[in-house]
């Protein structure tokens, strides 16, 4: 496992990836709860999670029971992206295989003769569907069982595989078409995986404004200290300047905090 803590007291903050709404935020925020970790905050748009904990050498148990749960912990010192460009692609990939075998499996709604209606014709259909879904859903469903925590992913397999299996004892005992459900189990998958992808672009463009912002804020500032030509300068944490001290900003550098100007001028 990789360095995973922070050098400061109990507080931990740890860096995650593969978290796609809110729902798997509040699936680690319950098994963060039960291992007894305290002001936990969970956020899957920056794929961090921050608690303090009583004893920091329990982060490692923490981090590989968050890993069980279906996510990857990632070394925070290493530029760590929630939205992982790889993962992305290969989602994007996964619904367009989907929706390409999804789309026959819905016509045959509407043109209720011919091929498209043939229970082994729509299992061939099917079945590519219901393998990526368990593949991409599968893993996060099967930790958050075993972790007691259940999640949406648990909702989307139970769902599919209850209209796929249904769909093929039918199929095999040539029950008709009252018996098939597979466009059921392959649009249940499809539309999930349309959901993350248009989920993801909404966060990719929420994050670049978070980071954009982030890179405005002032980290430094030059604390103007003793009097009466003794002054010097020391810099300090910007968010450790107090009411009536006096701040150096020098030509070209962002303004730490609110103020009045005592002396000099800008623009």
């Amino acid at each position: 496992m990789p360095n995973l803590l922070k050098k400061q007291a109990n507080h931990i903050n740890l860096s995650i990836e593969g978290m796609t709404c809110n729902n798997c935020a509040l699936g680690i925020s319950k098994y963060l709860e039960k291992q007894g970790v305290e002001n936990i905050s969970v956020d899957f748009a920056l794929g961090e999670a921050r608690f303090t904990i009583d004893k920091i050498e329990n982060t490692e148990k923490i981090a590989k029971g968050i890993e069980q749960l279906g996510y990857k912990v990632v070394d925070d010192k290493k530029e760590a992206n929630p939205l992982n460009r790889k993962w992305e692609f290969d989602l994007v990939k996964k619904f367009y295989v989907c929706a390409f075998l999804t789309i026959p499996l819905l016509l045959h709604m509407f043109i209720p003769d011919g091929f498209l209606s043939n229970p082994y014709f729509q299992l061939s259909l099917c079945i590519p569907v219901f393998a990526i879904g368990l593949w991409h859903f599968g893993k996060s469903a099967l930790g958050s069982l075993l972790a007691g925590v259940t999640n949406m992913d648990v909702l989307i397999v139970l769902g599919s595989s209850a209209a796929f299996f249904y769909s093929l004892y039918g199929t095999i005992n040539s029950l008709g078409h009252d018996f098939m459900f597979y466009e059921t189990a392959a649009t249940i998958i499809t539309v999930v995986l349309l959901g993350n992808l248009l989920e993801q672009k909404s966060v990719r463009q929420t994050t670049s404004s978070i980071r954009e912002l982030s890179q405005l804020h002032v980290q430094k500032a030059k604390l103007i200290s003793g009097t009466n030509g003794t002054e010097k300068i020391i810099e300090t944490d910007a968010s450790l300047i107090q009411q009536g001290q006096f701040t150096l900003v020098n030509t070209g550098d962002r303004v730490p905090a609110d103020g009045e100007i005592t002396w000099g001028d800008c623009s």
